[in-house]
């Protein structure tokens, strides 16, 4: 099984923990994936995410959170920050 380690910014508390979980959860080929809000940093497990790091990232971003691989500083991370898009009296639980 392949492990793959991504940095995710512009998670603040459990509910954006789970969000991220979820996402990442749904692309094609994720068997585990362990988030850790302290040092945010997100660990999938799979068949071949390690050739998924695309899909991963897009699933992220389209959740509402940039990230990039890690050990990868110089990679060009999806920033969208806290933007998912929800009505304006559900919003996220920490205030985004």
């Amino acid at each position: 099984m392949e492990a793959v380690e991504l940095k995710v910014n512009g998670m603040t508390c459990g509910s954006c923990v789970n969000a991220v979980s979820r996402a990442l959860s749904a692309v094609p080929g994720v068997e585990t994936v362990d988030v850790r809000l302290e040092t945010g940093m997100a660990t999938v497990r799979g068949g071949q995410v390690t050739e998924q790091v695309k899909a991963l990232l897009g699933a992220l971003a389209n959740a509402g959170y940039s990230a990039r691989a890690a050990g990868a500083p110089h990679a060009q991370p999806i920033d969208s920050g806290c933007v998912r898009v929800r009505p304006a009296a559900r919003g996220c639980c920490c205030g985004h």
